[in-house]
């Protein structure tokens, strides 16, 4: 049963539900348009007994007395069915941005336990410092899995919108849990490298994924996971340059220190963010 409302195939069913009531709505609204769908609801609303009998029907818009001119004018003979389909595109969406990310961060949980060793971190990124943690591979291959069948699925506009909304979410919940609730001094300058490394690899899976839908779908890859990818520039600067970025931080101007981090690739962060983000790292002396 669960194979049925996870992964690809629970997708596939939520989104002919969003395919299905899109078009339907699209429709609905075609046909309210029509010019013979607006004669004949004017003709309603002229006839007493009609218009009597239409304010009965649940499924037409209400034009009794509580309604205005403005209201009468203005309405379709398909507003409330619209309306109804318009509600179930939008818990469509909604529940393929949970269901995505809710899978994603059920996978994740071993990769955020496994930070907290730090000998499995070193040993890793001795062994090649290029690769990400066997911890990552699963979340990663499932969110590229997902985003690729969307982006083969539906229209650009629409995997745009649900990208955005799922990447960013993500990008939350990884600064949450893996820089936030960590606390002060927990990152060495190569296990800040190591977590820089590993954001990279959200962004450029979710790019070859979206690149299912096109180049133009891919080109979008990068902006809903800026939170992250700054925190990651912060977190992961190199041992070479730290304290050149501290005192950009703590001690510099505000020119000085945008100039800093364009350097490093920051592009969002406010200077009390970065302040707050460089206070994980375990060589910072303030």
């Amino acid at each position: 049963m669960k194979k049925l409302t996870s992964g690809v195939e629970g997708l596939t069913r939520v989104v002919k539900a969003l395919v299905s009531a899109r078009w339907i709505k699209a429709a609905m609204e075609a046909w309210g348009e029509d010019l013979a769908f607006l004669e004949l609801w004017h003709g309603i609303q002229e006839n007493p007994v009609l218009r009597a009998r239409a304010d009965t029907n649940p499924m037409l818009p209400q034009t009794g007395s509580t309604a205005t001119l403005d209201d009468q004018a203005e309405s379709t003979m398909f507003d409330v069915l619209t309306h109804q389909y318009g509600d179930i595109v939008t818990r469509a969406e909604d529940m393929i941005t949970k269901q995505i990310c809710a899978e994603v961060e059920t996978e994740l949980k071993t990769y955020f336990a496994s930070q907290y060793d730090k000998t499995e971190h070193e040993d890793a990124g001795e062994s090649n410092a290029l690769s990400i943690p066997a911890t990552l591979v699963s979340p990663i291959s499932l969110l590229s899995s997902e985003i690729s069948f969307l982006a083969q699925t539906l229209p650009t506009a629409e995997v745009t919108g649900l990208y955005r909304r799922v990447a960013s979410s993500l990008a939350s919940h990884i600064i949450q849990r893996s820089v936030s609730h960590r606390g002060k001094g927990q990152f060495s300058p190569a296990e800040g490298q190591a977590f820089k490394d590993e954001c990279g690899t959200w962004v450029e899976t979710s790019r070859m994924a979206l690149a299912r839908g096109g180049a133009a779908l891919a080109k979008r890859a990068d902006l809903p996971w800026q939170s992250l990818t700054d925190v990651a520039a912060v977190v992961g600067v190199p041992e070479s340059e730290f304290e050149k970025v501290v005192a950009a931080a703590f001690d510099h101007g505000d020119s000085e220190f945008e100039v800093v981090m364009k350097q490093i690739g920051v592009r969002a962060l406010s200077r009390a963010d970065v302040q707050n983000f460089l206070r994980a790292r375990a060589d910072l002396r303030r």
